[in-house]
Order: C-alpha cells, then sequence, then structure tokens
C-alpha cells in the first residue's frame, strides 16, 4: 500500500471515508464511526487555532500557549478505500509566517488524539476521523504498515 510511494514523504494522513449511497462521493464525516471510537479509544482533547497561507500553517494551542509553524508540500493523493495525503512537513520558525492580515484560512478546532504508538496516531477532527502516519526512513516500516492495516480493520 504505502512502500512503493514515501520517497520525500514524512508525514502522511489516511482519511477513513465511506461513499455516500448511489453516489460516487467521497463523504470523510462519520458521525457513528466517532462515537464507536469515543466508546473504545481514550482521546486526549486539544484545542487549537490554525491560519493558513498557501501551504504555511501557523498553529496556537490554546489551553497552553504552544506556537507551531510548517511548511506541508502535498506530495502524493490516492483515493482508494480510503483518502490518503502524502506530504512533506517541514517545521520552520514562527516569525516567517506573514501577517494574519493576508491569511488564506482560519479555523479554530479541537483535536482529539489517541497514541497507537510514537508514529501512529488515531485522531478525530471535525466530524472526521483519520490516522497520521509520521514517517522516518529508520523506522520499521513493515510493523507500522501492520499496525495501520490492523487499526483500520477493527474500526471499520
Amino acid at each position: 500500500m504505502l512502500k512503493d510511494i514515501l520517497d520525500d514523504v514524512n508525514l502522511i494522513y489516511i482519511f477513513l471515508s465511506n461513499f455516500e449511497d448511489n453516489q460516487n462521493k467521497l463523504n470523510l464525516a462519520n458521525k457513528n464511526l466517532i462515537e464507536k471510537l469515543r466508546k473504545k479509544y481514550k482521546f486526549n482533547q486539544r484545542k487549537f487555532v490554525s491560519y493558513r497561507y498557501n501551504n504555511l500553517e501557523y498553529t496556537y494551542e490554546l489551553l497552553n500557549d504552544n506556537q507551531c509553524l510548517f511548511k506541508y508540500d502535498l506530495l502524493n493523493l490516492k483515493n482508494e478505500n480510503n483518502l490518503i495525503l502524502m506530504y512533506n512537513e517541514v517545521k520552520l520558525p514562527i516569525y516567517m509566517f506573514p501577517s494574519i492580515k493576508n491569511i488564506s484560512y482560519k479555523d479554530e478546532y479541537i483535536l482529539e488524539e489517541n497514541k497507537i504508538n510514537n508514529r501512529i496516531t488515531l485522531n478525530i477532527k471535525h466530524d472526521t476521523v483519520y490516522i497520521s502516519f509520521n514517517y522516518s526512513t529508520n523506522c520499521d516500516l513493515d510493523n507500522n504498515i501492520k499496525i495501520i492495516e490492523k487499526l483500520i480493520k477493527e474500526i471499520i
């Protein structure tokens, strides 16, 4: 599934999706699945405000004043059974973000996270469930892929 497309990728989002009845339209929101997951897993909640400008995202955590700036370059996108986005993520100093008067998008949200291991996290954000995988060339890729596939089978 993932092995052949991981050259410059260091962050992978796997959105657990379903298709709407009688349509070929992808539906990422699934409230029934979210309630099932909240009963099965323990999630930590964190509140954020994010500002986007092109491929830069400035994120401010509301509870502890943590600030981060990331540059995301989308390297690949796959839409098989689930939507898979592969990024090259680079952390930058926050002063590199332009004025918030020039933002493309602002989002205030609660991120619910359940850490599966140090690289894989199950997330809920805006009624959407996704798995984030922080990839590195020195990680045990085969084992992490097995964990992700097992997690997807358990959830769906």
